[in-house]
């Protein structure tokens, strides 16, 4: 654990946000051992459940190594796709016989500001041919001349994406330890506390985990708020704290120490050595790489479909 994970040891004797969590913390920690007192089937207070999950889940680091993890992965998509010449061809409008939108607009601009342009009385549709025409004939030496110099660009911004990470964090932390908007929506669910199954249930990186759609459970984090149907989070081996949309549903019944294990990023916590779960090491880190490479894989595929569809068309004569 670093000594000041959230802000440097001030010089002046000055609080740091690392005071601040702190002291949030003590509070939090006696709410965990109020609902640790309970029984399972006990309904829970929505107001207090609400802020102890919603800060839990965004101070800690995994939150800053799945941003990153997001941010590489849009960068990395970013240079297969931009920094690839057929496709950035497509993209940009130039693999077909139709003149791009994004090509009309910039000589329509380029006639409205130069009156001795359009003085000329060239015929639009001809100058948009000769223009398209132009750049696909040397989109070659275009893309030779300025595509690395990106591809670099974007190279050292996923290298720098760790640090941006923790900066924005901190700057999210300082402005509000638990989101006002989050415990409004974590609040309308129905808490209780749960046992835990299987003989005792590890505790993510992650804190909690949450169920939004049919895809199985996932990281709090990463879960549609608007759609939220279950939220867990373990309060020791033996008990869970549960968040239900519908108070008579029961939590559904999948392998939670598989999915918490799959949810962390880096580690998980068991109050035992047993080899069942040692053995779900394997799947750390699954859970959140499948869900951003799928999600960033998705947005970027749609992007490049709709360039196609929007760019190709019949030659203009």
């Amino acid at each position: 654990m670093e000594p000041h994970f959230y802000s440097e040891q001030s010089s002046d004797g000055s609080r740091t946000l690392d005071d601040e969590i702190t002291d949030y913390e003590n509070k939090a920690a006696r709410s965990i051992q109020g609902l640790r007192n309970l029984t399972p089937d006990t309904p829970c207070d929505p107001q207090i459940s609400a802020e102890l999950v919603a800060h839990l889940t965004i101070r800690n680091d995994h939150l800053r190594r799945t941003f990153t993890l997001g941010v590489q992965a849009i960068l990395g998509h970013a240079i297969e796709m931009f920094c690839n010449e057929e496709t950035l061809r497509a993209i940009l409008g130039y693999d077909g016989n139709t003149p791009s939108p994004a090509l009309k607009n910039a000589i329509d601009a380029e006639f409205a500001s130069n009156p001795q342009l359009a003085a000329l009385g060239l015929p639009s549709q001809m100058l948009y041919q000769l223009g398209h025409m132009a750049v696909k004939q040397n989109f070659k030496t275009i893309f030779a001349d300025h595509i690395p110099q990106l591809a670099a660009a974007l190279a050292s911004l996923s290298s720098e994406a760790s640090e941006r990470a923790r900066l924005a964090h901190n700057k999210a932390l300082a402005a509000g330890l638990a989101p006002d908007k989050r415990i409004e929506f974590l609040s309308t669910l129905f808490w209780r506390i749960a046992p835990s199954r299987d003989s005792g249930c590890l505790l993510p990186d992650c804190i909690a985990l949450a169920e939004d759609d049919d895809q199985g459970p996932k990281p709090l984090m990463l879960a549609d708020l608007e759609k939220l149907r279950t939220v867990y989070m373990p309060l020791s081996p033996d008990k869970l704290l549960v968040g239900l949309r519908v108070p008579e549903q029961p939590p559904n019944p999948f392998d939670f120490n598989a999915a918490a294990a799959a949810a962390s990023q880096s580690f998980f916590i068991s109050a035992s050595r047993e080899h069942r779960f040692a053995a779900l090491s394997k799947l750390t880190g699954s859970c959140v790489k499948d869900f951003v490479d799928r999600t960033i894989r998705q947005i970027f595929d749609e992007f490049l479909a709709e360039r196609r569809a929007t760019d190709r068309g019949p030659a203009i004569r």
